[in-house]
C-alpha cells in the first residue's frame, strides 16, 4: 500500500520537473511571444502539458488521500503517521520543485491541491466522524 503511494509521490514529483524544464514558457514575456513560442515548437509544449497533467493528478490523489486518513485518524483517536509523513513529503516535493522555478511550481502546487481538496470523500469523513 505505502510502496504504490511512494511511487506517486517519486513520479508526480518527476512529472513536476518535467513539467517546468520543458515548459517553453519563460517570464517576462508577451502573449505574442508565448503563442510564437508554442507554435513554432510544439512538442516541448505538448510533452510539458502531458506531464503536468499527469504529475498534478498523481499529487492531488495523494493529498486528497492524505487528508482523509489523517482527519479518520484524528477522528478515531489514532493518527497514521506514516500518512502525515507521506503528505510531508509530497509538500517537500513541491518546495524542491519552486528552487527550480518558483511560478510553474506554484501553479503545478494550486492545481493539485485544488483538484485533491474538490475530490475529498466527504460522505467518508462524516461517517467516519459518527
Amino acid at each position: 500500500m505505502y510502496v504504490k503511494k511512494i511511487m506517486k509521490l517519486l513520479f508526480g514529483y518527476i512529472c513536476g520537473l518535467l513539467f517546468i524544464v520543458w515548459i517553453p514558457i519563460h517570464l517576462p514575456n508577451k502573449l505574442s511571444e508565448i503563442i510564437v513560442e508554442v507554435v513554432l515548437s510544439p512538442v516541448p509544449f505538448i510533452a510539458s502539458i502531458l506531464a503536468f497533467f499527469i504529475g498534478f493528478l498523481l499529487n492531488a490523489d495523494l493529498i486528497k488521500n492524505g487528508i482523509e486518513m489523517m482527519a479518520i485518524g484524528l477522528w478515531r483517536g489514532k493518527l497514521l503517521k506514516l500518512e502525515c509523513l507521506l503528505l510531508f513529503c509530497v509538500f517537500l516535493s513541491f518546495y524542491f520543485l519552486s528552487v527550480v522555478s518558483f511560478w510553474p511550481a506554484l501553479a503545478f502546487f494550486c492545481f493539485s491541491l485544488l483538484y485533491g481538496m474538490i475530490s475529498l470523500d466527504y460522505e467518508l469523513l462524516r461517517e467516519s466522524k459518527q
